[in-house]
């Protein structure tokens, strides 16, 4: 099974942006102002972006090392 496509909301978009940019090797594919990017990378794996106010994920909620296939 492969993930092709995750969403997360934060509080500021730009930032997380510039971030998976610059560390994730990932590129922006469209966005809307401030409040919404939408983010490739080379397997063409989508991460949308988006703006919300006092976000809250669950305590429980984190993100792994993922290996290739």
């Amino acid at each position: 099974m492969k993930l092709n496509h995750l969403n997360l909301i934060a509080n500021y978009v730009e930032a997380l942006w510039a971030f998976l940019e610059t560390y994730f090797n990932m590129r922006c594919v469209g966005s809307r102002g401030k409040g919404f990017a939408a983010m490739f990378d080379d397997d063409q794996f989508v991460l949308t972006l988006m703006k919300g106010k006092d976000v809250q994920y669950p305590k429980t909620f984190h993100s792994r090392d993922l290996k290739p296939f």
